[in-house]
């Protein structure tokens, strides 16, 4: 009796498991840096060439994540015979994945439950964007390739801007956090400082 073959894109996981060693590296590289302490691992002034390198493979991360979630949610729409079928999975999936983020991954973060500070990151961003693709996938084929054209271009072009005093622009790619502790609004903030393209830092 011949098994079943399988119907994973094996290219997708190995993609996926060199994002998840990068991950895992950038997670882990304040346990071998713990002698050199620095403000910011980016900042070439002052960060050993392995430290900036490690974590600047960490920045592809998430971007590949994102982009996954959306490459396989195309391609389980392409084996469901209705977009019903498709909206609902990607609803139920973003749903979850959204209370998972607000749950347990704060809970790990914290260790506090309720959590007095509620971190929003990637699992956080991907179960919102499945839950924009429950909606997005009734649209006509051609409006939704229109509308990630100007996606991408407006990230790309508000991560490359250049403040008035002449910094980076750093609005865009930040983790946000709601808590009390948070000096920034109402009780909402980001977890490192935002320097904005519509004026100085």
């Amino acid at each position: 009796m011949s098994a079943t073959p399988s119907t994973r894109l094996h290219s997708i996981d190995a993609l996926r498991g060199l994002v998840i060693l990068f991950m895992l590296l950038d997670h882990v590289r304040e346990t071998f840096y713990l002698h050199m302490q620095v403000s910011d691992p980016m900042d070439v002034s002052q960060t050993d060439p392995a430290l900036f390198f490690s974590r600047t493979l960490a920045h592809l991360c998430a971007p590949v994540f994102i982009l996954l979630t959306g490459l396989s949610a195309f391609l389980y729409g392409e084996k469901q015979q209705g977009k019903a079928a498709v909206s609902s999975f990607l609803f139920k999936r973003g749903l979850f994945l959204v209370v998972l983020e607000f749950t347990l991954v704060n809970f790990a973060w914290t260790f506090q439950l309720p959590p007095s500070v509620i971190y929003l990151q990637v699992i956080w961003a991907i179960g919102l964007s499945m839950l924009a693709l429950s909606a997005l996938i009734w649209l006509p084929r051609a409006l939704l390739i229109g509308l990630g054209v100007v996606l991408v271009a407006g990230i790309t072009c508000s991560m490359a801007c250049i403040s008035r005093s002449g910094r980076r622009c750093m609005c865009l790619g930040r983790c946000c956090m709601i808590g009390a502790g948070s000096k920034r609004g109402r009780g909402c903030g980001c977890v490192r400082p935002i320097r904005c393209c519509h004026g100085s830092g």
